[in-house]
């Protein structure tokens, strides 16, 4: 990451967890790799923040579940939007 995600600001580490798997939905054969999970805040705006990202695309490629499958989570997402 370039900075602070809002100002662009210098990141302090504040707490280290180590390297965690992102996403576990993967298919078949594929290698599962881990990031890292740091949060850190900004010394200019002190928005505490994520310090890494990661490509959405490695974590929902493969993610099997589809809210619009299920009539009750479509509402509750519609509710969700609508407040």
């Amino acid at each position: 990451m370039e900075g602070c995600r809002v100002c662009r600001g210098e990141l302090k580490l504040v707490l280290d967890l180590g390297e965690i798997y992102p996403s576990t939905f993967i298919s078949g054969g594929e290698e599962l790799t881990k990031a890292p999970l740091r949060l850190g805040i900004c010394k200019k705006c002190r928005l505490a923040q994520l310090i890494d990202s990661v490509d959405l695309d490695r974590m929902y490629r493969h993610y099997w579940y589809k809210s619009s499958l299920n009539s009750s989570m479509v509402s509750a997402l519609e509710d969700v939007v609508r407040n």
